[in-house]
């Protein structure tokens, strides 16, 4: 079950509820930070760090997403390497998520 944590972030909840008067074309979300010191071996076990941010284009959308494109850096992907990832919802909305764990400070 997926805890929506991002959607009551006080910041996104204002951009969703504000009328932008203007269609979603794009969509590009980083989140990047130091690998975190505790709590490593449950985070390890999800490779992809952006299920958050997966949820916040469907709910910004109000669509699903139809195509993923995934690329890193690494042969043999793991936690700490940077990812890259595209999407394409139904309604045509372009997406891009760049995550890791490698940047040392944590990204706003």
């Amino acid at each position: 079950m997926v805890g929506h944590v991002e959607r009551f972030n006080p910041a996104v909840a204002a951009i969703k509820a504000g009328d932008l008067g203007e269609d979603i074309l794009s969509i590009a979300i980083t989140r990047v930070g130091p690998f975190p010191a505790a709590d490593v071996e449950c985070r390890l076990r999800h490779r992809f760090l952006a299920v958050h941010d997966i949820d916040l284009i469907r709910w910004f959308t109000e669509s699903d997403i139809v195509e993923v494109r995934h690329s890193s850096r690494a042969q043999w992907p793991s936690a700490r390497h940077p990812r890259c990832c595209k999407f394409r919802t139904a309604s045509g909305v372009l997406a891009h998520i760049n995550t890791n764990w490698l940047t040392p400070f944590q990204g706003a």
